[in-house]
């Protein structure tokens, strides 16, 4: 059985050779609302959809060591926290934080340098555009900075990181890096006719 296609065609009055400015519009909004019945899961993305799933990751970790010598003089990158999108769906981060948590940091420097990654782990995986480099903090776990959506599709893993640049930033059990993912996976069967 082959779906039937909304008419899409003009609707005007009978012996109408020119449409008024109120007839197109009108007709606009009509073709708008067909399309969108016509396909009800057009953009899964802008708002959860009732079987989505909203997710929240936070990660914690001591601060990382640095390479020593005067700033900057790069550490380790070190993994802070994952989020890994379940199959069967696609996802979207909406939202995201890297804090430091102590003393003896200004955030003027290039202390810390935090990264979000594509991939399984960081030898094998690519840097996301535009977070390549973070060199101040964003947002914090409670209230994260909205980004203009980064998605994230079926099976994939994104990793946030730090490294430290700074020998005078203490790494013993006094200091701490945060980072968090917020957002949203929703099924993949709602991005029917659907494209990003």
């Amino acid at each position: 059985m082959t779906p039937t296609r909304p008419d899409y065609s003009l609707q005007f009055g009978p012996g109408l050779s020119s449409p008024s400015p109120a007839d197109l519009t009108n007709d606009l909004l009509a073709r708008l609302v067909m399309l969108l019945s016509a396909n009800p899961g057009y953009y899964p993305w802008s708002t959860i959809p009732p079987d989505g799933k909203a997710f929240d990751q936070v990660g914690v970790i001591n601060t990382p060591v640095s390479g020593g010598g005067a700033p900057p003089s790069p550490g380790i990158e070190t993994e802070v926290v994952r989020i890994t999108c379940p199959l069967g769906y696609q996802g979207i981060v909406l939202g995201i934080s890297n804090n430091f948590l102590g003393a003896n940091f200004n955030p003027g420097l290039p202390s810390l340098t935090w990264r979000i990654r594509n991939g399984v782990s960081l030898t094998n995986s690519q840097f996301v555009d535009g977070y390549s480099s973070i060199p101040v903090e964003f947002g914090t776990t409670e209230f994260p900075r909205v980004t203009s959506g980064i998605f994230i599709d079926t099976g994939q893993t994104l990793i946030y990181t730090v490294t430290n640049n700074d020998p005078a930033i203490p790494v013993d059990n006094t200091t701490q890096v945060a980072c968090c993912f917020r957002g949203f996976f929703w099924p993949v069967q709602r991005n029917v006719g659907v494209s990003r």
